[in-house]
Formats: structure tokens, sequence, C-alpha cells
């Protein structure tokens, strides 16, 4: 029996990107497990005013577990990061001038996962809004995303408890947007 993943966090030394404003702090973690897995890459070129998407295939016989992106600028709003059957989906819109790249990872497991969804949330215009979907009894979370719409943002796709937080933010002064948080879940 494979022993139930451990969390390590820190606080990354570096740069990020601050728009303005207050002083932020960027900090990581990372769900660690001494399961075998498997890994994929995926990018796409967006040009400005666009909107893409890229998914990271899983290899043969395994399914995704978790994932991320990479961004090459700072015009890039991601708006979705999600599981599919066979890989991890990253989207994005270029708010910017010039083209950018938007790259998905996925991180692929042979054991099967389930993948719990939160209710849909009204994201109003100018707010944040965050959701947590909660894994089922008797499975732990490995993994997670969420899903929302342009020109809502992703603030943080983070693990919360048993389970997965996804909070976005929506830009827009006059529209709303709807989101959900999915977590990864699999059996220790």
């Amino acid at each position: 029996m494979v022993p139930p993943p451990a969390r390590h966090h820190g606080h990354l030394g570096g740069a990020g990107l601050n728009a303005g404003g207050p002083t932020a702090q960027l900090h990581a973690e990372v769900v660690c497990t001494t399961a075998p897995h498997g890994r994929g890459m995926a990018d796409v070129s967006v040009l400005p005013g666009n909107g893409e998407s890229a998914i990271a295939p899983c290899p043969a016989g395994q399914v995704p577990s978790g994932g991320g992106y990479d961004v090459t600028g700072d015009s890039l709003r991601v708006t979705l990061v999600d599981v599919q059957p066979a890989g991890w989906l990253t989207a994005a819109s270029n708010t910017g001038s010039g083209e950018q790249k938007l790259t998905s990872y996925a991180v692929c497991s042979p054991a099967a996962h389930s993948h719990p969804r939160s209710g849909s949330l009204s994201v109003p215009a100018g707010q944040t809004v965050e959701a947590t979907a909660l894994c089922p009894s008797g499975q732990v979370v490995t993994g997670g995303g969420g899903a929302a719409g342009f020109p809502t943002f992703v603030r943080a796709s983070i693990p919360s408890g048993n389970g997965w937080k996804f909070r976005v933010a929506n830009t827009s002064p006059d529209g709303a947007d709807v989101m959900n948080a999915e977590a990864h879940c699999t059996v220790p």
C-alpha cells in the first residue's frame, strides 16, 4: 500500500507579477507521494486579443492526477485549469499587444482518480470568489483546479483540507461570471 500523499510548502525566492498595489508574497505548495507518476506537456501561442487552450497528454495507460501551467508574459489571463480524460487542460486569454506562450503540464498516474466538483458559484463584477471541492470519504486529494470564464482570472488553486480550493477574481466592471472548483482524489 502506498502511503497517503504528504504536503510541503514554502515561500519562493525570485520574482512574480505584481501589477501594482501593496507588496504581495508568493506561496507554493506541493502534494507528494511515493507512487510512480508520468508527465506530459503541451504549449500553444496565444495571439493578442485571442484565447487558446493547451491539453498536456498523459502517457498511455495513465490518468491525470494533477497539473499546472506556465505563461510567458504578464498579459495572459488564465481562465481554466481542469482535468480531461487524457490530460491536463489550461486555457488563457491574451489581453496584451504581443504574442504570448501558454504551457500546460500534466502529472499522471496509473491509479484511478475521482474528480468531484463544487457547485457553480456566481462571480459578480469586480469581486473575488472561491469554492472548495471535497474528496469522498476514504480518498485523499492529489491535485485540483477549477473553471471560470473571461474576464475572470485565477487567484489561487491550492489544496485545502481533504479537497481543493479555487479562487478567481472578476475584473469586469459590469458583467458577472460563474466558477467552480474540482478536486482530484484517489484511494491511498
